[in-house]
């Protein structure tokens, strides 16, 4: 509708501009309600990001205490000897395994 009373605003530029002034108060409140819209939907968005960076950090920080625990658990049991009971020589080999995939596989 706007558009229409522009191009017959332009056609005729004998016409009263209060039909301008109108046309151009409807388009400026169509763009604050674009604006406004954008606005929310943006910061959405940083609500969002704040939300993931907030949990990844938490994420970071609990695999780095894991990774800390399996180096804790692998000193503490030693390096398997020959004498060592198998539930003892497969808990380092455990430990071991998980130590590598916390630190191969960083977020």
């Amino acid at each position: 509708m706007t558009d229409e009373l522009y191009r017959d605003h332009m056609s005729d530029p004998y016409q009263d501009t209060g039909d301008l002034a109108a046309i151009m108060h409807i388009q400026c409140e169509r763009f604050e309600r674009e604006l406004t819209a954008v606005t929310e939907q943006r910061d959405g968005l940083r609500s969002a990001v704040d939300y993931a960076s907030d949990k990844l950090a938490a994420v970071t920080e609990q695999r780095d205490r894991l990774a800390e625990a399996l180096r804790e658990i692998k000193s503490e049991l030693g390096v398997p000897q020959p004498e060592y009971p198998a539930p003892v020589a497969n808990a380092v080999k455990i430990a071991e395994q998980a130590l590598q995939s916390l630190t191969t596989n960083k977020l």
